[in-house]
């Protein structure tokens, strides 16, 4: 079985926390002139709109991945695990498609989409039925002869990242209530006094609109940013399962590095679409980073359970 530092070393997880922390840092001195000079509340870049509708691809894919890897891996010496495997994995993917018709909902809010409004939405439907179709024929053809034991822990590993990362995110949504860009810069209202900094927390505030007008106020972190870095763990993964790949340090290095460049961009590209601020990008790569690491930690005592002698998630994952 692989090491895990053969896969992630602390080096690489170190140089992508410090990406992170440097554009959080970098956010908190050009967050509003940064914003200022790059959105356009009237006509979104469409750097910002395009990306809007496939920064979440990663986390789908994620999602969908560790679903059918859970349902082909499962334990089938107890039926009641058979079971929650397969329930577990069939929600898994079933998150993962409706995040994919999330994708054309971003599409379908701007402003400067109104020509191929129900292309969107049509393409959204699609994305949503064909991608996890297209990875359940994966699993099914090139999974079913995988170490299962293998499978079924990177598959927990995968999908204990999606609900880490989401936990993460909502709870500093929620805490730090900060308003979007673009409800700050509104077509017919442009009020600066709404812009507080990152260090400035605001629990709950953005419910005092009202509990449908809280989407307002949650812009650091930015979950697109969030969902987008797990790019950075699914990848270099995925190598793990296969002969050819699995010893190619260089090829799991290289996606690791893909990864983290596909986060940034996507963050990128929400300071563009008006949905947050650079800091709020940084914060949101800064958890998803932080998602694989605690996926790490938890997943050392169940790689053990699972394998059944003294190996850990540094052998398996």
């Amino acid at each position: 079985m692989k090491k895990f530092s053969d896969v992630f070393s602390l080096r690489e997880v170190i140089i992508a926390a410090c990406v992170a922390i440097g554009i959080i840092v970098l956010g908190g001195f050009v967050d509003l002139s940064l914003t200022k000079s790059v959105y356009d509340p009237i006509n979104t870049h469409m750097f910002g709109v395009v990306l809007a509708g496939i920064c979440e691809l990663p986390v789908c894919l994620t999602l969908c991945f560790g679903g059918v890897g859970l349902i082909m891996g499962r334990v089938k010496t107890k039926r009641w695990l058979e079971i929650i495997c397969i329930v577990v994995g069939i929600l898994a993917i079933g998150v993962g498609a409706y995040f994919l018709f999330d994708t054309a909902k971003d599409w379908y809010s701007f402003k400067n989409t109104e020509s191929f409004k129900t292309g969107a939405i049509i393409l959204g439907v699609a994305l949503a039925i064909l991608i996890p179709a297209a990875v359940v024929l994966f699993g099914i053809f090139k999974l079913k002869n995988v170490d299962k034991r293998k499978l079924l822990i990177i598959s927990i590993a995968l999908l204990l990242i999606c609900i880490t990362i989401a936990i993460l995110s909502n709870v500093g949504k929620y805490l730090w209530s900060r308003p979007r860009p673009r409800y700050i810069f509104r077509p017919d209202i442009n009020d600066e006094s709404l812009f507080h900094p990152i260090y400035q927390l605001d629990p709950f505030g953005c419910l005092r609109d009202g509990f449908s007008g809280r989407r307002n106020y949650q812009s650091f972190p930015s979950g697109h940013t969030t969902y987008a870095s797990t790019a950075i763990w699914l990848l270099p993964l995925s190598t793990l399962l296969f002969d050819k790949t699995k010893n190619n340090r260089i090829l799991q290095i290289s996606l690791f590095y893909f990864g983290l460049a596909y986060a940034v961009m996507s963050g990128l590209s929400r300071v563009y679409a008006g949905a947050h601020f650079l800091s709020d990008t940084g914060a949101g790569l800064l958890v998803g980073i932080l998602g694989g690491v605690i996926a790490y930690l938890v997943m050392r005592p169940v790689s053990k359970a699972i394998e059944g002698k003294g190996e850990t998630i540094n052998e398996n994952a």
